[in-house]
């Protein structure tokens, strides 16, 4: 049995579903709610041509990395209407 790291398996999906991409912000810039669901709708278009949604799943599984444990009303707002289930952050 092969031991893959978060890493191995983070490149393979991007590599495999082509969902690698960078999206740089100006210096100063700061990531608002509006942005970060604009963010999510083009990752769920993607998703949603290049990787079909197994069966006993009812959406993607999301996990905010280095995220606050509060998201804001209006991401969560997206998140529900494009069927998506996001992990809780474990307490501090």
């Amino acid at each position: 049995k092969v031991k893959m790291g978060k890493k191995q398996i983070r490149a393979i999906l991007l590599y495999e579903y082509k969902l690698g991409r960078y999206n740089f912000l100006k210096p100063g810039e700061a990531v608002t709610a509006v942005k970060y669901c604009h963010e999510i709708d083009k990752m769920h278009k993607k998703l949603k041509d290049l990787c079909p949604i197994p069966v006993n799943l009812k959406g993607p599984i999301l996990l905010h990395d280095n995220a606050r444990p509060h998201v804001s009303q209006i991401t969560v707002q997206k998140l529900n209407e494009l069927g998506y289930e996001t992990l809780p952050h474990p307490p501090y």
